[in-house]
């Protein structure tokens, strides 16, 4: 049998991202025959084998791991959370894994973790990058997406009043503009659980401000806003998340330019690909930032970084894209090849 692992969630939100690694799976089988929860591994049961392509994040219940014995896996592209690592490495994990190694690690932060406990490992890179064997096209719709970027400096300051000061102050600053992007983006929560009206609007006044820097208005008032997070996660079956989460594939594949801080959305569209500007939460106090996870990944985009107080674009062949003047919707972003190599050895691996 084969299996397609997926993290259905247990809150009411769900990252559509675990299902977009989940369709880089899926690309590799001719047939599957049922959904292998990646939270349940130990409690899978059943009279065959059932061979499982295991990448992915590991895991919000360590406990859970290592699988049944009716799983035949293949670790590939596989990330380990630092802050569970202590609780994950126990002697029956660490057995398991030398059982199957060499463990092929989506970050570097990954494979020093697995050697460190004397498990042998590789950096992999992630699955994601294979994408282009089905869902490249040459049919461009010319759309610059924003996915789930980062809103500074809300994200950036651990006190909330400061940051709620700053956002009103960017309000009175941009109020028009705000208006005009609060409208095209309704997924934004984080200030009051009162008014959705106040929470786009100071938001989006912070957005604008920051972004404004280094994107024209053309661009950021034409683009489209996109999000990975399901908000009705439980009224979905899994196999209607996987469903959006090939339209979000094909989204990316279709699309002229995005500028995301989700690395299931910027490591996709270089499988696809397709031209990505990544804004990565290194150096901030946000709740996703996770040490060591963009090791061996971040050298693949075109970075644009959080440094003191702004937007700073690190990568010299974006910098030459860039000029001297902001970055436009007409514009040119290409990506670095350098992630096709790691394409190539996941494909002829898997």
């Amino acid at each position: 049998m084969n299996g397609l692992l997926i993290c259905s969630g247990t809150g009411k939100t769900k990252n559509i991202g675990d299902y977009i690694q989940t369709v880089a799976q899926e690309q590799f089988w001719d047939k599957v025959d049922c959904y292998v929860e990646r939270e349940a591994l130990d409690s899978i049961v059943s009279n065959e084998k059932i061979n499982v392509i295991m990448n992915g994040w590991y895991m919000w219940n360590p406990k859970k791991f290592p699988p049944s014995d009716c799983i035949n896996p293949f670790f590939i592209s596989v990330h380990i959370n630092p802050k569970c690592a202590s609780d994950f490495f126990s002697e029956q994990t660490i057995s398991y894994l030398k059982k199957h190694e060499p463990i092929g690690a989506r970050d570097k932060g990954t494979q020093v973790l697995l050697e460190h406990h004397g498990i042998k490992s590789y950096y992999s890179s992630c699955l994601t990058l294979t994408l282009g064997l089905k869902y490249k096209t040459n049919k461009k719709n010319g759309k610059i997406l924003f996915v789930d970027p980062y809103i500074f400096p809300v994200e950036s300051t651990p006190e909330i009043a400061k940051s709620l000061l700053k956002a009103c102050f960017h309000f009175i600053k941009h109020p028009i503009k705000a208006h005009r992007l609060a409208k095209k983006v309704e997924y934004v929560t984080w200030v009051s659980k009162y008014s959705k009206w106040l929470d786009r609007h100071l938001s989006m006044a912070s957005f604008y401000a920051i972004y404004s820097k280094v994107f024209t208005d053309d661009l950021l008032f034409n683009a489209e806003y996109i999000t990975h997070i399901i908000q009705n996660n439980f009224s979905l079956s899994d196999d209607e998340k996987m469903e959006q989460a090939r339209k979000l594939v094909w989204l990316y594949a279709g699309a002229k330019l995005v500028i995301t801080s989700r690395i299931h959305a910027a490591l996709p569209c270089l499988g696809v690909e397709t031209p990505i500007i990544f804004i990565p939460s290194s150096g901030l106090n946000s709740t996703r930032e996770n040490a060591g996870r963009f090791g061996g990944i971040e050298e693949l985009f075109n970075v644009i970084r959080w440094k003191k107080g702004r937007l700073i674009i690190e990568n010299e062949n974006l910098k030459k894209q860039f000029g001297k003047g902001k970055l436009g919707k007409d514009i040119h972003v290409e990506n670095s090849k350098d992630y096709v190599f790691y394409r190539n050895q996941l494909i002829k691996t898997v």
